[in-house]
């Protein structure tokens, strides 16, 4: 039997994909290690920041002065970042790390207790910690990898699944980062990591940008001036390649890679500018797409969906970046505010999954049939409403519990949280009636439509007259616009009933042949295979 002519792609598809998910799920697990110890306050703080010329002192516990130049620490010389931080991460809060510097031309010893990276852990943390640090990256992972599993040879499933990655990545660089983090990991996962998570980060808004264009379908914008994305591309894609290139060198042999200081100081100069329009052009496109009369009305529903739920998602953190952008610091309480904007941001994977299971442009329905979709939907908002529920509850429980919390504060926080309560299960039956009404048209309930259908045809005794009205049942109730039906004569099967073709078509297929085998078999994405005994 010969191959398929696209098997070599495939398996290559597939190998890459595989490597992909094992250097991302294994980042992962190593990072939930670390947060699990931080918020049982048992990982260390470093407690000195070393810079060019190497090894100088930067920032520093008491013990150490600025301009220090390190010689080793716990009797070891270090080559790299990650010399000094693979030593502080292997020790616990309390420990003393045994480091000698050159001060003023003569050597010093000192011994620095280390402390843990927070005191203490308060409950606002936790449910940061719950969303940022396990929740969103879960969510993320299992979408980008489960659509570019599915639809490997689709570049849209991959810009999905760069999109995903980068965001994990930022959300860990720009708040839920706990130092060491990468560079204090096990050598053998350490420069995988680097590589993974630079290159993620870096091409994070080159990734939005590309999925705003070409979701569902390609901007009409580009397809006229398709050199105008270049423009951004290729200086984003450099100043990922420096960036991954210095800080793989900044912690494995600083010396050797000094020379690019200069370099990325220059870089992180322009790069604000390029993610901010970067990112636009995920938004832009999106809008362009809802308001043009050539979208189907489906396509413009859903993606008005994605781009409110993506707007709503972003706009907490919009806003504290714009604050730093212009004021040149961080707003008072930067970060409380900018772990809340990381929260918020939760809307955006969450919204993401439900207009990617929902919307057909990138045949997710291989896999999730139209009933399965339905029940994702709706199984979303009362997921919010559970989560919007817990939430309030462990919150305000957590805080109600804080020594800090005084009682007036405790009693507002426990009766906010009941009235969430309340207010989310007010609204749920408006908002799934919306679901249906706005974007499926009418509620698909399997078992409501066969137990009609069965009742409907119970008095048909033409069998033309009973493929006609099971085919149109089935149409509106899928919401496919061309159904045909099948019936087996003299060795082939023909059409019987066509809807949607414009006349009966003119096919035939050998009941023994390999499109009626594989029909047979299993369900094609987009054929419905049914069987009708008749008597006679």
């Amino acid at each position: 039997m010969r191959k398929p002519r696209n098997q070599p792609s495939g398996n290559l598809q597939y190998t890459l994909l595989a490597a992909l998910f094992v250097v991302a799920v294994a980042c992962q697990v190593q990072f939930s290690r670390d947060a699990v110890r931080d918020l049982a306050n048992k990982y260390p703080q470093v407690p000195f920041g070393l810079e060019a010329p190497w090894p100088t002192v930067t920032w520093s516990d008491p013990a150490l002065h600025r301009g220090d130049r390190v010689v080793t620490v716990d009797g070891q010389k270090p080559a790299g970042v990650a010399d000094v931080l693979v030593a502080v991460r292997r020790k616990a809060p309390g420990d003393m790390l045994r480091v000698e510097v050159l001060r003023d031309g003569a050597a010093v010893r000192v011994a620095i207790r280390l402390i843990p990276t927070r005191p203490s852990t308060s409950g606002f943390v936790y449910v940061f910690a719950a969303v940022v640090w396990f929740a969103l990256p879960a969510l993320s992972l299992a979408l980008g990898f489960w659509v570019a599993a599915i639809r490997p040879g689709d570049s849209r499933a991959w810009m999905l699944l760069g999109l995903m990655l980068g965001l994990i990545q930022f959300l860990l660089d720009a708040g839920g980062r706990i130092d060491p983090y990468v560079f204090g990991w096990p050598a053998f996962l350490r420069v995988p990591a680097l590589i993974y998570s630079d290159l993620a980060l870096a091409t994070w808004p080159i990734w939005m940008m590309l999925f705003g264009v070409y979701f569902p379908d390609r901007w009409k914008l580009d397809r006229r001036a398709p050199w105008a994305k270049w423009i951004l591309i290729v200086p984003l894609a450099a100043q990922t390649l420096l960036r991954t290139a210095w800080a793989i060198g900044k912690a494995e042999h600083f010396d050797s890679a000094a020379f690019l200081i200069p370099w990325s100081v220059e870089a992180n100069k322009i790069a604000p500018i390029l993610w901010i329009v970067a990112m636009s052009l995920f938004f832009i496109p999106l809008k362009a797409k809802v308001r043009d009369p050539e979208t189907e009305p489906d396509s413009r529903r859903r993606l008005a969906l994605l781009h409110g739920g993506a707007t709503v998602s972003f706009v907490p953190l919009t806003l504290v970046c714009t604050w730093a952008l212009i004021d040149h610091r961080w707003p008072p309480s930067a970060g409380v505010l900018l772990m809340f904007a990381l929260i918020w941001l939760f809307g955006f994977p969450l919204t993401m999954a439900y207009v990617i299971v929902v919307q057909r442009a990138l045949d997710v329905k291989v896999v999730v049939r139209m009933g399965v979709q339905y029940a994702l939907a709706q199984g979303s908002l009362r997921t919010l409403q559970v989560l919007c529920s817990v939430t309030a509850g462990v919150l305000a429980l957590l805080l109600a519990l804080d020594p800090n919390t005084d009682r007036t504060q405790k009693i507002l926080l426990i009766a906010a949280a009941v009235a969430v309560v309340f207010v989310a299960r007010m609204f749920s039956g408006t908002a799934r009636s919306w679901v249906d009404r706005r974007f499926f048209r009418e509620a698909y309930q399997a078992d409501r439509i066969l137990s009609e259908l069965s009742e409907d045809v119970r008095s048909v005794t033409e069998t033309g007259r009973l493929f006609e009205m099971v085919s149109r049942r089935i149409a509106a109730s899928l919401h496919v616009e061309q159904v045909a039906a099948l019936i087996r004569a003299n060795g082939s099967y023909v059409p019987a009933f066509a809807l949607g073709y414009g006349g009966e078509p003119a096919a035939r297929f050998s009941a023994s042949g390999a499109t009626a085998q594989e029909l047979l078999r299993q369900p094609h994405r987009s054929t419905c295979t049914w069987r009708i005994r008749t008597r006679g």
